[in-house]
């Protein structure tokens, strides 16, 4: 499927390296994304020409920047933003559509653990408003919030569950940790 056609039916995702318009503010990235989203269309030229400040595109973009902690940054280049804004902007940049399906691919890839913290308590609130599909290799920083936790090994999945049963699972453990139960 186009991503395209993807985004029309509300599947959304990031990418594990950062895609943001670095040239733009935050807030022109997140009215960019929204109008992508509202337009249900290839951008065009009637996008240069549409108002950040329409009533509908101010209150979508300012009411991401407050969920993402970004509203300090509203007119910061992205260019200029932290590893960790840039992909808090990524992330604003996903749910300001409202989409019903969301796919982060290793949203801590290259963070530190402050900035790590930072985007979980982001996602954590959305956990049980959207459906969340996140890759992630740093585990441990998932326990606190997942509801289900599935373990791919060779391409295949080799155990899926409760986080806790997953990572005690025999399997998981001969696989990742080399270790027997």
């Amino acid at each position: 499927m186009s991503p395209a056609k993807r985004v029309k039916i509300g599947i959304l995702r990031t990418f594990q390296l950062v895609h943001v318009f670095d040239n733009l503010s935050v807030l022109e990235n997140l009215g960019l994304a929204y109008f992508r989203k509202k337009e249900n269309k290839p951008l065009s030229m009637r996008m240069f020409f549409t108002s950040l400040r329409r009533p509908e595109i101010a209150s979508k973009t300012k009411e991401a920047m407050e969920i993402m902690e970004l509203g300090h940054l509203r007119n910061e280049i992205a260019a200029n933003l932290s590893l960790g804004s840039k992909k808090r902007l990524e992330l604003a940049m996903s749910f300001v559509s409202d989409p019903e399906v969301v796919v982060f691919d290793e949203p801590f890839s290259g963070l530190g653990d402050h900035e790590i913290d930072e985007v979980i308590q982001v996602i954590k609130k959305y956990t049980h408003d959207k459906t969340i599909l996140l890759i992630e290799h740093k585990v441990s920083k998932l326990e606190d919030f997942v509801d289900r936790l599935a373990v791919m090994h060779e391409g295949q999945i080799i155990c899926c569950g409760e986080c806790q049963a997953t990572l005690n699972d025999p399997e998981v453990r001969r696989c990742y940790w080399k270790l027997d139960n």
